[in-house]
C-alpha cells in the first residue's frame, strides 16, 4: 500500500516481501519462457537461429540485470545460470 499526500512522494507504508520475491522470479521466468518456449513452439531450429528478442533473452542470462534480477527473486544466480546453460545445451543450442 502507499500513502499519497499532496505532494509526488509516495511513502512505502506496507510490502509484502513474499509479494516482491515472486514479482521478480516472474521476471526471470519471462526471459527463460522467451528463450524455452518460443523454440518448443517452433522446433530445435528456432534454438540455433534464434530471434532477435530470443538472442537479447540469452544475453541477459549472466548479465548484471539478471544478477540484480535473481537477488532480488531470492534465488542463487550461479545456480539458475548453470541450469540456464545445461537445458539450452541439451536443446541443441550454445552455451
Amino acid at each position: 500500500m502507499y500513502n499519497i499526500g499532496n505532494s509526488n512522494t509516495i511513502i512505502e507504508t506496507r510490502i509484502s516481501t513474499s509479494s516482491c520475491k515472486k514479482l521478480w522470479a516472474a521476471v526471470l521466468l519471462a526471459q527463460w519462457d522467451l528463450v524455452f518456449k518460443s523454440s518448443k513452439k517452433k522446433s530445435h531450429f528456432a534454438l540455433r537461429f534464434p530471434t532477435g528478442d530470443v538472442m537479447a533473452a540469452r544475453r541477459w542470462f549472466g548479465g548484471r540485470n539478471f544478477s540484480i534480477v535473481c537477488d532480488l527473486a531470492g534465488v542463487d544466480p550461479e545456480y539458475v545460470l548453470d541450469r540456464f546453460e545445461e537445458k539450452l545445451r541439451a536443446h541443441g543450442g550454445m552455451a
